[in-house]
């Protein structure tokens, strides 16, 4: 039975994927770049994808506070991919990831047609790039979104935020919003560290798997009702880490982990 479901889910999931990227990358072609029904009808989308694919692989998210209005810059701790599809429940933005992550296979594509800001971090000429990419969509009235702790983690604690991406915005003067992201599996079965979080070296397909199988995920965004104001982008990191420290739910079973190591998106 656990087999069968993994199987139709991931059925499901792949055909909703291609679906709503479909739909999206269409509303890419014939609206006009940053226009207002451009981003409306990328937000429609979006949210139909992960709320449908919640649906379809059996995740039950709710949130507490109010999400962000746009234009905003939205940072969250990073737990699993599935981060993705519990913030575009609420709140609208585009993500800011790395450069790796677009030469995934299937999800790297998806990444691209979702309209992405992907960031080298090998090579500092690039950051000049994305920052004038990042405030020309802001400007534009689009969201951005993104994970400073710079890696994913099992939910035992949040992360030190890394200041660079912070350095993106400060020209933008778009109000920063902090929010945190907390999984919880049914007794019995895989914990949620072991079986939702993605984290040190699983690697994706079996994770992937495994997570089909479990009946039902509790997700829950918890956003913080004041935005950060800061001058300074390490500054800014710090005030940010502070508040989402504030609204941080650990993760049932989390233990501890060495996080000095390869980052993820």
């Amino acid at each position: 039975m656990r087999h069968l479901r993994a199987c139709l889910r991931l059925l499901g999931l792949g055909a909703m994927s291609v679906f709503c990227a479909g739909g999206v990358l269409v509303n890419w072609i014939i609206t006009r770049t940053g226009s207002d029904r451009q981003i409306r009808n990328h937000t429609w989308w979006v949210r139909l994808w992960a709320r449908t694919v919640f649906r379809i692989i059996g995740v039950r998210v709710r949130a507490e506070g109010t999400p962000p209005q746009r234009p905003h810059i939205l940072v969250s701790n990073h737990l699993s991919y599935l981060d993705i599809l519990s913030l575009w429940n609420f709140a609208d933005g585009l993500f800011v990831s790395k450069a790796q992550v677009a030469r995934w296979p299937f999800f790297g594509r998806l990444s691209q047609i979702g309209g992405t800001i992907f960031i080298d971090r090998t090579k500092k000429s690039d950051l000049k790039r994305v920052r004038e990419l990042a405030n020309e969509r802001l400007a534009q009235g689009w969201g951005l979104i993104f994970f400073p702790e710079g890696t994913s983690t099992p939910g035992y604690e949040v992360l030190p935020f890394k200041p660079g991406l912070f350095s993106l915005v400060l020209d933008s003067r778009a109000p920063v919003h902090v929010a945190s992201i907390c999984y919880a599996t049914p007794e019995g079965g895989p914990s949620a560290p072991e079986a939702v979080c993605w984290w040190g070296d699983m690697q994706f397909f079996p994770h992937l798997y495994r997570m089909l199988q479990i009946p039902r995920i509790d997700a829950r965004v918890r956003f913080h009702p004041q935005p950060v104001e800061a001058e300074d982008r390490k500054e800014l990191a710090e005030q940010a880490k502070a508040r989402c420290d504030e609204v941080f739910e650990r993760v049932d079973g989390a233990q501890p982990f060495d996080w000095k190591g390869p980052d993820t998106p």
